[in-house]
């Protein structure tokens, strides 16, 4: 009888090479996997009769290839391994620049959604693992806060302030590239009738995470995620030479943060201009990572196209405003995202084509248009920019 087996587990970790798994390797545990369904397909291949005597014709087998999606919930803390993959490496990742806390100041509410991304009220804590994003203004006690036993995403008084425990912020700052570095992607089922006692592992190498999409409508941001994955092979702990990533020397983990972005968490800036409402807001970026033959014998290369960004928005603006907007063939658009746990992911579109569409005009004297997403880049700008904070030190 075949043995059914229950989702536990999903690591996600950086080759340094394509195919290897790293040393010392650092894993990231997703958390709100819903689905998970990458597989090996088998390719085959039909030969046609070949002379006169007739003879059958017979399937040859290929390669094989991974491939599926991992639908989880849409998480701040996703942002790193999401641009790393999809966008590209970050040029510069560094711990989160603040001040140490200090007796009796005031502090202002910490805000997400500054474009100018400068950090606000945020602070370290002395025990050195630990940053404190102040939610409530206000001025801080004669004692700095004790956060033993305290967990992450707690909300603290301090005085008259209100400040919110995450651990320490690493930003990250990056532009679109051609070459992507691969992932590696482990995950594990256990017997949903025999329990723990029989595990299944699977081991997928060389993975490409081909599209992301932030999606707002009717309110809200979509929480769930389905990340499109091609893989070029994979081992399970059946095989004799299977190794688990987490018992390799110097492995290390670390665990992805349950929290997602809301509706209020999001701004979009139109050459700098923003709309009086988004009301409905679709964005994806897409990289479709082909495998072709070189030219080189006995060789295998990863060609990766040029990026595709696409989606629509409808947002509604003043009259002076609407002008302004809807006569720019292409324009900066800058997507704001960020919360008061200070995640935060802010995207700059350089150059964003927009057709004229008709606008639908309401008795409020206000305007709505809706922009389809086309944007371009070339040899002096490139096709998006991103800035992300995040507490997963995704290295």
């Amino acid at each position: 009888m075949a043995t059914n087996y229950k989702f536990t587990k999903a690591l996600f970790y950086k080759e340094a090479e394509e195919g290897q798994i790293p040393s010392n390797p650092a894993a990231v545990q997703t958390a709100g996997i819903i689905n998970f369904s990458v597989k090996d397909t088998q390719q085959t291949e039909t030969n046609p009769t070949i002379d006169n005597n007739g003879q059958a014709s017979k399937k040859d087998r290929g390669k094989s290839n991974f491939d599926g999606n991992i639908e989880c919930k849409y998480m701040g803390d996703m942002m790193p391994i999401l641009v790393t993959h999809v966008i590209g490496d970050p040029d510069t990742i560094a711990t989160t620049t603040v001040s140490a806390w200090q007796t009796a100041t005031a502090y202002e509410k910490y805000d997400a959604l500054d474009d100018t991304l400068s950090i606000g009220d945020i602070v370290s804590h002395s025990d050195g693992i630990h940053m404190l994003v102040c939610f409530k203004a206000g001025t801080s006690d004669a004692i700095e806060p004790d956060l033993t036993g305290v967990s992450i995403g707690s909300k603290i008084v301090d005085g008259t302030a209100e400040w919110i425990v995450v651990k320490n912020l690493t930003i990250y700052t990056g532009v679109s590239q051609a070459c992507l570095p691969s992932i590696g992607i482990e995950y594990s089922g256990d017997s949903s009738c025999g329990g723990a006692s029989d595990v299944f592992k699977k081991r997928i190498n060389g993975a490409y995470l081909n599209a992301m999409e932030l999606n707002k409508t009717a309110g809200g941001v979509i929480h769930k995620y389905s990340i499109p994955v091609t893989a070029r092979s994979a081992k399970d702990n059946t095989e004799v030479d299977w190794t688990s990533i987490e018992d390799e020397a110097g492995y290390t983990q670390q665990d992805m943060i349950d929290f997602a972005f809301k509706y209020d968490d999001m701004k979009v800036l139109i050459n700098g201009i923003q709309p009086i409402d988004t009301t409905m807001f679709r964005m994806t970026i897409t990289r479709n990572t082909a495998y072709e033959d070189a030219v080189e014998i006995n060789s295998k290369v990863s060609n990766t196209p040029i990026m595709q960004v696409e989606g629509e928005m409808t947002l509604k603006f003043t009259k002076e405003e609407y002008q302004k907007a809807f006569n720019n063939e292409a324009a900066e658009i800058k997507i704001l995202l960020g919360n008061a746990r200070g995640e935060l992911a802010h995207f700059t579109f350089n150059n964003v084509e927009r057709d004229r569409v008709d606008p639908d005009f309401t008795t409020e004297r206000f305007a709505e248009i809706t922009v389809p997403l086309t944007a371009d880049g070339n040899n002096s700008y490139r096709t998006v920019d991103y800035k992300v904070q995040s507490q997963i030190n995704y290295q």
